[in-house]
């Protein structure tokens, strides 16, 4: 709380005027200060305050109340004393009018709120939970109000001395900001000699650097009498090249045989170097620096042999490179090259596929794809936003098997590969044929391969569907499905709804959509409902009887009216004698079916001719009502 307050009994409220200061100076030789007199009660040294204490002494004694120049006197976020009073005492009654009403608004006693006239007080105490509630309540009151009230006394008394007090907190005040100098101060000298750092460079000496770059010797500049290298003659050159090759054949063909890995067993020996050559991963340059064969191979360079090859390293990655498979052979020799090269070929690898979906994503397969990059694997989610697949999604996942055996150990017969995982609509496939190539990294080609599969699946499991059904096992009607698993997308089911006409169903291979080609206003409402369908595959085939039947009715409503016969709009018989009449054919032909009433011209009023259309086959029917 504020250590300083005003008081509204005219003093100077600890605020220096220049209408004394005649009276005193600043006591710098312990001249002309003013003294006092001051009355016994409350100024001894026993009594007074231990500044006052301090300052006694022999020498003449030095005001309190005056402060030296130099110091600011602190006069923000003063209160008045009487202010403080007011609201605290405003305070406390307006919380003492709410602390009433709450208590009376809590519950009465058991036995008064029952209305129990025998009631009588007595002088023992109430010990009815409602009563000690409500003196639990109005004592922690009663002691928030006596801490605020012991707080306000304690200032009252301070406020007494308020000029003494306000006089510590200008000396305080002032000493932290001294203080606060000598950090500052120590920083400014820090940065001041980081500045200056730059100065401790010499200047360039043009003059000399210009005569170097100009002549090929300098007569004043000194000579060490370096005795010069000798030059190398292609003859020796030649010769020292053919010593490493044979070094390195003898190494290879003797000393390392045994431990040569089996993918590095191609390898050619030319320019002293050794080139190990893995197709569609990598070629790896290595050398050797020392005649024995105890001492490790050098790295020399890296290219990638998959395609797309990749940009070269960069000399900051090169760098990298070259130190870790120089400790990798002086670990573990090639073994251990072979391995730390194989999963950096992997790891790029995936990397390509990434960088080609991404690329897909943002061209022609846009808002149809999402790419995932995992731990040395990718996820491409297709068929995004495909409206029969937001419950079940489909995606696939390219990622790097460690080929490790039980002991979690890599097994060094079965390197590491990149594996591919295929989740069709949710579940994920355990046994697919889908060949993709790693050598030649092409992300489009897989997710058309992959999508083909998956378009083959839905039109296959629709077909399966009709085709088991009796209509299409007793040949009453043409069903095929066509296409090429070479041509991506190509698949198609056709399905006969009358004579000369086809349905034929198609999958977009982008998005996913089915596509219906038929001649029928009805196709485009078809083809909507068959997108929206949890489980196409399934539900797709009752879909397209239900268009069948449409053509069929539509055919017959055109022709009956040239062979003087009347359609009937509605059936004169109700849903379960119709099935009593359709459903008395083997259990098989049981299936949902449309009805068509006709009747001739002429014909009594209670003969009727209907045609039944469903997935068991068609029927005709005469029924006499």
């Amino acid at each position: 709380m504020a250590g300083a307050f005003r008081m509204e009994n005219g003093t100077q409220n600890g605020v220096r005027s220049n209408h004394d200061r005649e009276g005193w100076t600043n006591g710098v030789n312990g001249d002309n200060i003013k003294q006092e007199h001051r009355s016994e009660k409350g100024k001894g040294v026993a009594g007074g305050s231990g500044m006052e204490a301090g300052y006694a002494g022999n020498g003449p004694q030095v005001k309190l109340e005056e402060l030296p120049d130099e110091l600011q006197h602190i006069t923000a976020e003063i209160i008045p004393l009487n202010m403080l009073l007011s609201r605290l005492a405003q305070y406390s009654h307006g919380a003492l009018q709410d602390q009433i009403l709450r208590l009376e608004s809590m519950p009465l006693p058991q036995n008064l709120s029952n209305g129990n006239g025998n009631y009588h007080p007595t002088t023992q105490e109430d010990t009815s939970p409602e009563s000690l509630e409500k003196k639990r309540m109005l004592l922690n009151f009663i002691q928030d109000l006596h801490t605020r009230w012991v707080k306000a006394l304690v200032l009252t008394e301070w406020s007494k001395k308020a000029d003494q007090v306000g006089k510590l907190i200008d000396i305080r005040t002032h000493l932290a900001s001294k203080l606060e100098l000598f950090s500052v101060t120590i920083w400014e000298m820090i940065k001041t000699k980081q500045d200056m750092l730059w100065a401790k460079i010499p200047s360039p000496d043009l003059k000399t650097a210009l005569e170097v770059l100009a002549r090929p010797k300098i007569h004043w500049m000194p000579d060490f009498d370096y005795l010069p290298l000798p030059e190398i003659t292609p003859e020796e050159s030649d010769a020292w090249i053919e010593e490493v090759n044979t070094l390195l054949s003898a190494r290879l063909s003797l000393e390392e045989f045994e431990r040569i890995p089996a993918p590095f067993a191609d390898y050619k020996i030319d320019s002293g170097v050794a080139t190990f050559s893995i197709p569609g991963e990598f070629e790896v340059d290595l050398t050797i620096g020392d005649d024995d064969f105890e001492k490790q191979f050098w790295f020399i360079d890296l290219r990638m042999t998959y395609q797309p090859t990749p940009p070269p390293l960069s000399e900051q990655a090169r760098l990298a490179a070259e130190t870790k498979i120089n400790n990798a052979l002086g670990t573990d020799g090639l073994l251990g090259a072979y391995n730390y090269l194989h999963d950096l070929t992997l790891t790029a690898k995936i990397g390509e596929f990434t960088r080609q979906a991404w690329q897909l994503r943002a061209g022609r397969w846009a808002d149809c794809l999402q790419v995932e990059r995992l731990n040395r694997a990718v996820a491409v989610h297709y068929w995004a936003n495909r409206p029969h697949s937001k419950g079940n999604k489909s995606w696939i996942i390219l990622g790097v098997n460690s080929s490790k055996g039980e002991d979690g150990r890599p097994d060094p017969k079965h390197p590491s590969y990149i594996t591919l995982r295929w989740f069709r609509d949710g579940v994920e496939v355990k046994d697919f044929d889908i060949s993709f190539d790693v050598d030649n990294i092409s992300m489009d080609s897989l997710l058309e391969a992959v999508i083909s599969r998956h378009i083959e699946h839905m039109l296959s499991s629709m077909y399966n569907k009709l085709a088991s059904k009796p209509r299409f096992t007793h040949k009453q009607g043409r069903l095929t499905l066509c296409g090429s698993r070479k041509t991506p997308g190509d698949f198609t089911l056709r399905m006969q709804v009358l004579d000369d006409k086809d349905v034929t169903v198609g999958m977009d291979l982008y998005t996913g959509a089915f596509t219906l080609q038929a001649q029928s206003p009805m196709a485009a409402d078809v083809q909507r409902r068959l997108n929206t369908f949890a489980n196409p595959a399934e539900e797709g085939a009752n879909l397209l009887e239900l268009l069948r039947c449409h053509y069929v009715t539509t055919a017959l409503m055109s022709r009956a009216k040239s062979i003087r016969w009347m359609v009937s709009r509605g059936s004169p018989l109700s849903m379960d004698e119709m099935k009593s009449i359709v459903y008395s054919g083997p259990p098989s032909t049981r299936e949902p079916f449309q009805t068509v009433w006709m009747k001739k011209v002429g014909w009594n009023p209670q003969w009727f001719i209907f045609m039944s259309m469903s997935l068991g086959g068609d029927q005709w029917w005469l029924v006499e009502m």
